[in-house]
């Protein structure tokens, strides 16, 4: 069990790192579709950024559907902070 433990301890300990990364990608293209979104040129940028986001929100919601509690709460923390 103490060998699980230390495992699950690096997952979680990971997931600090890789949730950072795909709230900030999450970001970017929010930020992105919403340049495109500004300009009549770049429709079909803008829906290629959306379906990027939805990507990314169907993962976010695995995370949270796992309910594990410990990556939830990482997950929270780095929504509200990025």
């Amino acid at each position: 069990d103490a060998w699980m433990d230390d495992l699950f301890g690096l997952v979680v300990a990971d997931s600090k790192i890789l949730f950072t990364h795909v709230v900030c990608l999450l970001r970017h293209f929010w930020r992105k579709t919403e340049e495109a979104a500004r300009s009549s040129e770049h429709r079909k940028e803008k829906q290629e950024f959306m379906r990027l986001q939805n990507d990314i929100l169907m993962y976010l919601a695995d995370v949270f559907t796992c309910e594990v509690p410990q990556l939830s709460t990482v997950l929270q923390e780095r929504l509200l902070r990025f």
